[in-house]
């Protein structure tokens, strides 16, 4: 018997389905669908990352996820966060080696033009490369005081002789 469940492109799965449920182990478990086990929990939040990769969404996920695991909204909303969470780990993992690799790219753009003699592509490159890499930013001016305050040392006594009173030192 095949699973009952339908897939991402709206077809029927083409897995076997267990001996004692309508559905296979992707789409739920031997216990008649109630609670999934971490590994299939895992297959879920993978699955629903890919879709948030593709582009699908809220709605659509929640859709599916009711289709193919017959979940609620909020589990499907727990799927999403889960799902979130492996991509920003994926990311952090990835992101010294992506700049790394950005940075040997603009090398290799640069190398290419500067052979040629394409002078303008280089300092294109490279300025390209100081945007990346943060070089060229502008300064950012401390507008606070010493003490903290956002006014000129002194201020008050300023203030108090132009209106005529007294200097207070």
């Amino acid at each position: 018997m095949r699973c009952n469940a339908k897939t991402l492109k709206g077809s029927r799965c083409k897995k076997k389905a267990h001996s004692d449920g309508k559905f296979c182990a992707h789409h739920g478990n031997k216990k008649g669908n109630l609670k999934p086990s971490n590994a299939e929990l895992k297959i879920r939040y993978a699955t629903v990352a890919e879709m948030l990769i593709k582009g699908l969404t809220r709605p659509e996920i929640l859709r599916h996820v009711k289709e193919i695991w017959s979940s609620s909204e909020a589990t499907a909303d727990n799927y999403i966060s889960q799902a979130n969470n492996i991509i920003s780990e994926s990311v952090k993992k990835d992101l010294d080696s992506l700049k790394n690799l950005a940075i040997a790219r603009f090398t290799d753009l640069y190398k290419r033009n500067y052979t040629i003699q394409d002078y303008r592509e280089c300092r294109q490159v490279q300025s390209e490369l100081n945007k990346t890499l943060g070089i060229n930013e502008p300064k950012k001016l401390d507008h606070v005081s010493s003490d903290k305050s956002m006014s000129p040392k002194g201020w008050e006594s300023w203030y108090d002789r132009d209106r005529g009173k007294e200097d207070k030192e």
